[in-house]
């Protein structure tokens, strides 16, 4: 054994564990870098989506309201369809458990009063 300078052995060693453990460190250091800018990236691209996708439920919203609207389905009722309001005498209320009653049955009853 020497006195002084320690074994070169166990310096070569030290130096080379040292050296491999910055290596190490600069490798994780770079690697998670990269990975939080790629999230970063990604988490805008899917608040791109959400916001595309709100504004698509948005405009199918408007959509639906106006096919459903009264006056457009009135107008393809009558239009396309052929069909009319129903006059006194074709309607027919049904009750539960009751007849059915003629609401002109009803006016009738009353005229003849």
């Amino acid at each position: 054994m020497r006195i002084g300078r320690g074994n070169p052995l166990r310096s070569r060693f030290a130096a080379i564990l040292l050296f491999f453990l910055a290596v190490s460190v600069a490798f994780f250091y770079v690697w998670e870098r990269v990975t939080a800018v790629e999230l970063t990236i990604r988490i805008e691209r899917l608040k791109e989506e959400v916001l595309s996708a709100a504004n698509e439920v948005k405009k199918l919203e408007i959509r639906k309201s106006e096919l459903s609207s009264h006056k457009r389905i009135e107008s393809i009722a009558r239009d396309e369809l052929s069909l009319k309001h129903p006059s006194a005498r074709e309607i027919v209320v049904v009750m539960p458990d009751l007849e059915c009653i003629r609401l002109t049955e009803k006016d009738d009853a009353k005229n003849k009063n």
